[in-house]
């Protein structure tokens, strides 16, 4: 019921129909609750950062007659809890950033509409925030900016596209806070940004006429991704004693996956840095389950099913505090489960959305970071509704939909940002991270219906090296190859290490288990 009622209010008709009864109410007779004594704090506080002149919101809350326009559409909405928009559910670790009104809140807002929306006292009237050009943080450090726009056509193919910035550090610098600000919202779909020392992007950058440059292969080379954005995600900030270092001679190359919206515009797009005036204790890492977004987990999502399930586990190294979790999935993604089974049995319930929603993507922010012990297994648990009764779905009728970068195809993952309890072990959580993605690696490799039964003939040049390690592990008779009970051997050991079997998972309505089975 939710989704359909998210459809309907994204919908022109929606829109129409909402405009056509909002009309002026009476004012009330000043014993009821007022605009400016009680709902003008409520809309300050969770409203205006989006609705405001260049927030993400389609329509300006920042003043009295603003409100009162939309009096009966607010009401609506904050009745059904679609605004404002948050989709994870309460957890035993709250979150510092949930804008969702209280009770009360909900009730005051229903008694104002209900009785004549009335101003009230102006002299009662809280201070409006302020926002700097756009920013959530207000003014940044540091601003960069692409110095001329580049164009997105009224229609056709998703466009992704890279562009560098210089930052001329003169020395290294700790960040406390990272944003990225689109000109356009309306073609902006998501962004990543990098820092490197790799200067190719400059030449590329010269390669084209217009502004950027559609291939860059610095990822491979070591580049940082130092901030993942999407519509409706936060600034990402990092809690006091935390920060991400950017070295001296380091740039920043932004990664924009652009879709058109109907109309050509010019997108500038811009980065904010904020830094630390002070070398933070510690330094962020982000671990993500599954890997790179789900690109090695064999996503592969057939027509009609509606719980299509990926399941993945990283065991903790060391003892971490948790500090930020992020989900992300496309049109179909359904639901997102992070759990940390710890070592001494007790389970923790870290992320949960029941009801995703693509157009919304939250950071969320622990209130209070906590610590997960060493032996801690973080399971991530994704879903997705490929069914016809599917109102985001964007294949009508449904069709097989596999991982891609473009907004139709899909992929999944579960970002938790953390630091290591004891900072001298940052260097064996990293390694661990690097195993996990050669471990991922390998996986996929033995998912295969038979993988690795002619050798190293058929494997691509790109994944040579990762065969040639999965023979030396299951290779037991030294043939060269892998029979059915070698490859069985192998892909139980990654089960055991927590993958679910990748290419396994897409086959329908057979239990998990059983797909899991050579």
């Amino acid at each position: 019921m939710m989704r359909l009622l998210k459809t309907w209010y994204r919908s022109t008709v929606g829109w129409t129909l909402l405009a056509l009864i909002m009309v002026p109410q009476c004012r009330g007779d000043g014993n009821r609750a007022t605009y400016s004594k009680d709902i003008a704090p409520i809309v300050f506080e969770h409203c205006t950062s989006c609705h405001r002149a260049g927030g993400g919101g389609p329509f300006e809350l920042t003043a009295f007659e603003h409100v009162r326009k939309r009096a009966r559409q607010i009401k609506d909405v904050v009745e059904t809890r679609f605004m404002p928009p948050w989709h994870a559910v309460q957890t035993r670790h709250p979150f510092a950033n949930d804008p969702s009104l209280s009770n009360d809140e909900i009730r005051l807002i229903q008694s104002w509409v209900d009785g004549g929306t009335p101003e009230g006292d102006p002299a009662l009237l809280p201070e409006l925030p302020t926002y700097g050009d756009g920013w959530e943080l207000g003014p940044p450090d540091v601003v960069l900016k692409m110095d001329r726009a580049y164009t997105i056509p009224a229609d056709g193919p998703d466009i992704y596209r890279y562009f560098g910035f210089s930052l001329s550090l003169p020395e290294d610098r700790w960040v406390r806070a990272l944003e990225y600000l689109p000109g356009r919202r309306s073609v902006a779909h998501h962004a990543l940004v990098f820092a490197t020392d790799d200067k190719e992007w400059k030449a590329l950058d010269k390669e084209e006429r217009a502004i950027g440059f559609e291939k860059w292969t610095g990822q491979r080379r070591g580049a940082r991704r130092i901030l993942s954005w999407a519509l409706g995600t936060n600034a990402r900030v990092f809690p006091k004693g935390v920060g991400l270092l950017i070295k001296k001679g380091e740039d920043l190359v932004l990664q924009a996956h652009f879709h058109p919206s109907g109309a050509a515009e010019d997108e500038i797009s811009s980065i904010g840095i904020y830094f630390s005036d002070e070398k933070p204790e510690q330094e962020s890492i982000e671990i993500q389950v599954p890997q790179s977004f789900g690109s090695l987990s064999g996503i592969e999502i057939p027509a009609g099913v509606a719980d299509y399930t990926l399941r993945e586990s990283f065991l903790l190294p060391v003892p971490v505090k948790a500090y930020a979790t992020m989900p992300h999935a496309h049109y179909i993604g359904k639901e997102f489960e992070l759990n940390a089974f710890l070592p001494g049995g007790e389970t923790h319930a870290l992320l949960r959305v029941d009801d995703w929603d693509f157009a919304w993507q939250h950071l969320y922010r622990f209130a209070e970071p906590f610590v997960l012990p060493k032996g801690t297994r973080l399971e991530a648990v994704i879903r997705w509704d490929n069914s016809a009764s599917n109102p985001f779905n964007p294949f009508d009728p449904p069709k097989q939909i596999n991982w891609g970068p473009y907004s139709e195809d899909e992929m999944g993952s579960i970002i938790l940002d953390v630091v290591a309890f004891d900072q001298r072990d940052e260097r064996q959580l990293k390694r661990a991270l690097r195993d996990y993605r050669t471990a991922t690696l390998e996986n996929l490799l033995l998912s295969r219906t038979k993988a690795l039964a002619d050798g190293l003939k058929s494997v691509d040049r790109r994944e040579r090296r990762i065969a040639i390690e999965v023979l030396k592990k299951y290779d037991r008779d030294g043939n060269g190859r892998l029979d059915a009970e070698e490859l069985s051997l192998g892909r139980r050991a990654y089960r055991e290490k927590g993958f679910d079997g990748g290419l396994k998972r897409a086959v329908p309505g057979v239990p998990l288990q059983a797909r899991l089975d050579p």
